[in-house]
């Protein structure tokens, strides 16, 4: 018989409490493999299903969601299918955030929205995340006392020039 671990080893390698490990139990998502002297133990690939499901709360999903995942009895795959495109979506509003605040911050402007002039926003959206990338930002324009840039080769935008 392969290795087992108790409780606290499983929780100390895991990085979570052992009343977690008995709420993912009560949830179905774990099974021990019987109990020792020392209470419950595990077989060491739980340790593999319990970065299984950090990944999945991480990217968003729900205990119920990650039950269905490892539900066998279960067609799994359409909810995985709808949980990935949004994720997709999700990643892509990460990207244009990201952007955004590279953008700002490499202008040295006093605000982000001093720099939304520089990109258009508008195609930020359009773009796939691997496409969207920061223009260069130079000469600083006045606008209203704080410092807006302009994009080299760019028209300035209609909020650039309003007084």
């Amino acid at each position: 018989m392969s290795r087992t671990l108790t409780i606290g080893e499983v929780a100390r390698r895991a990085g979570v409490a052992g009343s977690t490990l008995r709420y993912y139990e009560r949830r179905g998502l774990i099974a021990p493999a019987g109990r020792g002297a020392n209470g419950r133990i595990y077989p060491p690939e739980v340790l593999d299903r319990l970065r299984i499901i950090r990944y999945f709360q991480q990217a968003g999903y729900t205990l119920a969601e990650i039950g269905e995942v490892f539900d066998r009895g279960t067609d799994w795959r359409e909810g995985a299918r709808r949980k990935r495109d949004e994720l997709e979506a999700r990643i892509a509003s990460l990207v244009q955030a990201r952007v955004l605040l590279d953008a700002a911050l490499a202008c040295g402007c006093d605000d982000v929205e001093g720099c939304d002039a520089d990109l258009d926003l508008e195609d930020l959206e359009r773009q796939a995340p691997a496409e969207a990338e920061v223009p260069p930002c130079v000469d600083p324009v006045p606008v209203r006392g704080r410092a807006r840039h302009r994009v080299p080769g760019r028209q300035a935008g209609p909020r650039l020039l309003r007084p």
